[in-house]
């Protein structure tokens, strides 16, 4: 009897421990349900049309650069006969000739490339090539300190290499390089207050005797360094188009995805309306050279954006051409205020459509 009692309660723990490890096993069967794996993004490639006016669109950006530096090389011609003869014609025309390249620049503002390290570099120089605001006392002198600025300070040798190290050397707003500051030692601090005199072409007049008292050489005195900054600055300006051209033609190639194409076109026609409302008013041949981006038809494809987004071109455009003033058609706008509001409304429509769910 006690022998029987020792087997039951030998056997007890082993019948336990087997139904504890067939509930397991039966527990390790029934897995969780697994979440449904999310469904894979489908990549669309652009279409034929966005790749006919891709063509278009680089070859336009090709046109803007080459016409902005070729104008700047006329510049610096004008700036060899203000310095070979200082007058008040040659001064004038210098400025004329840079206002015209500065309205052939602003066009090139808008142009993107979808490859973000390009980007990035094309970015680079278009912040030495133009930024606002300068500060003036740091370029030349001014009226409450008339002995500042890098024309007047010479222990900074005027190089080249001088100036692009000036650039953002200690803070951003150190601007010694582009447009504005070329703008303004040809101009002087009427630029920015009307009541102050422009400047004289006296202030380029090659100074070659010195007084018994005076102590810098001849080199240092500051209408010759004024005119050795000048002249610099215009070989620095022309150099930084040319290699901004140079980006540009190595970004050939086209968005491969349609998302990408479609962020593309609205950074452009966003940057080309932010243009538009900012310097509509004051640069009035600005919505032509615009156009010459819009309506332009490269000889390798057949159409331009214009007819891609669906908008009137300003008359026919042939392949390889863009519309100017040598092609006047009847759609020709009137004044540069009716053209520029025109352009505007095309441009912010298409964004609103898009901004709607339209594919771009």
């Amino acid at each position: 009897m006690n022998f029987n009692i020792r087997v039951i309660h030998s056997r007890f723990p082993i019948i336990i421990g087997a139904a504890l490890i067939a509930f397991l096993l039966n527990a390790c069967d029934k897995q969780e349900p697994q979440p449904e794996a999310p469904s894979a993004t489908v990549l669309k490639p652009v279409d034929k049309a966005f790749l006919d006016v891709w063509g278009s669109y680089h070859h336009a950006g090709s046109r803007l650069f080459a016409d902005a530096a070729l104008c700047v090389d006329e510049f610096n011609q004008t700036v060899q006969a203000l310095l070979k003869s200082p007058n008040d014609d040659t001064l004038n025309n210098a400025e004329a000739q840079l206002t015209d390249c500065f309205e052939l620049y602003l066009p090139t503002l808008p142009l993107v490339i979808h490859k973000p390290g390009t980007q990035k570099q094309m970015d680079t120089l278009r912040e030495r090539i133009y930024s606002t605001p300068i500060f003036p006392g740091f370029i030349d002198a001014i009226t409450l300190y008339p002995n500042s600025g890098i024309v007047n300070d010479p222990s900074l040798e005027l190089t080249k290499a001088n100036l692009e190290e000036q650039h953002g050397l200690t803070d951003p707003s150190d601007i010694s390089l582009g447009f504005e500051v070329i703008a303004f030692l040809l101009i002087g601090e009427h630029r920015y207050d009307a009541e102050i005199s422009r400047r004289s072409y006296t202030d380029f007049i090659a100074t070659t005797e010195l007084s018994d008292s005076e102590e810098l050489p001849i080199d240092e005195q500051p209408t010759n360094r004024r005119r050795r900054m000048l002249e610099l600055e215009g070989l620095i300006l022309k150099q930084d188009l040319t290699e901004l051209a140079a980006i540009w033609e190595s970004a050939a190639t086209s968005p491969r995805l349609s998302d990408d194409a479609d962020t593309l076109l609205r950074k452009l026609l966003e940057s080309s309306a932010s243009l538009l409302n900012k310097n509509g008013d004051t640069t009035p041949n600005l919505e032509t050279h615009m156009r010459k981006l819009f309506d332009n038809v490269a000889p390798s494809s057949t159409q331009s954006l214009a007819n891609y987004f669906g908008w009137p071109t300003t008359g026919t455009v042939e392949p390889g051409t863009a519309n100017t003033a040598e092609n006047p058609t009847e759609s020709d706008h009137k004044n540069a205020e009716t053209a520029t509001g025109q352009l505007l409304d095309l441009i912010e429509g298409y964004l609103q459509k898009a901004s709607n769910g339209a594919s771009l």
